[in-house]
């Protein structure tokens, strides 16, 4: 009888603990009112130190939930953005390309509101992908791809966060001959609808530095601008003169496959350069 007993109780006991689990300690309860009165704790207590030596209108963790909130709405907004610049993208990379859809495509993301800070958004290398004239090209590079036997391989935009400027040209010449690069630095001034480019030294194949024809400021209207996609217009004859750059990641690997040297200065590479003489270069 007495085990038969014992057996109800404690299945009495289960049967209450499954109903009713036991209610939270208080001291957890309340140690988390506290914390998040900013009352209790190292924690609440540095929270409310920050607050005030900022000056802050929200503690540390609702200023962060609100900047957390504010990159999401950014990144909602930029999808479709990034919709129309890819479709851009689409239509420059067919054979044969379509001019008039490219320029409704264009038009059709610059119709977009422009993205909040354009100087920070197009940070980054970029590569020419697709210009409407060979205009254009030259106007903001060399134009030394215009020389016999030359071709224009590829065209780099480089926009730093210190308002330094690249524009690397990597140049293929007919013939047993190596690939050129031609390099023009500078600065930068990036805003609203417009990119201000000053070259201020520019190195040809040879290494030679280049007249100061050469070295010169390069006014461009900023199309479009996207995560991916950096469109320009050469202030030249044409107003939709466009040149259309995509985002690249690997730009040290791409030089790299172009089988030209880095953009790292040569005194942090350890040593000298010896550059092939090109065809058009003059004896010194």
């Amino acid at each position: 009888m007495r085990c038969l007993a014992l057996v109800t109780v404690l299945s009495g006991v289960a049967t209450a603990w499954v109903g009713a689990p036991p209610a939270r300690p208080q001291t957890l309860q309340l140690a988390k009112k506290r914390l998040r009165e900013g009352k209790g704790g190292k924690k609440g207590s540095r929270l409310q130190e920050m607050r005030e030596v900022s000056g802050a209108s929200m503690d540390a963790t609702e200023q962060w939930a609100a900047n957390l909130e504010q990159r999401l709405d950014a990144v909602a907004a930029d999808g479709p953005r990034d919709e129309k610049a890819q479709k851009v993208l689409d239509l420059c990379s067919e054979e044969n390309r379509d001019l008039e859809a490219i320029d409704a495509a264009v038009a059709e993301l610059a119709t977009l509101p422009a993205v909040a800070s354009p100087a920070v958004a197009s940070q980054g290398d970029w590569r020419l992908v697709w210009a409407k004239s060979d205009e254009g090209v030259g106007f903001v590079g060399t134009g030394l791809h215009r020389v016999p036997l030359a071709n224009l391989e590829e065209q780099f935009l480089s926009l730093k966060a210190d308002r330094t400027c690249a524009l690397t040209e990597v140049i293929r010449v007919l013939g047993p001959f190596p690939n050129v690069k031609n390099l023009l630095t500078g600065t930068a001034s990036v805003g609203p609808g417009s990119l201000a480019l000053k070259y201020t030294k520019v190195i040809d194949g040879t290494g030679a530095e280049l007249t100061s024809s050469q070295a010169r400021s390069v006014k461009l209207r900023l199309a479009a601008l996207s995560t991916r996609l950096l469109v320009v217009a050469a202030a030249s004859a044409d107003g939709d003169d466009w040149l259309v750059f995509e985002r690249e990641d690997d730009f040290e690997g791409a030089l790299k496959a172009l089988r030209v040297t880095s953009n790292i200065p040569i005194e942090e590479e350890g040593g000298g350069l010896q550059l092939p003489k090109m065809p058009w270069a003059k004896d010194k």
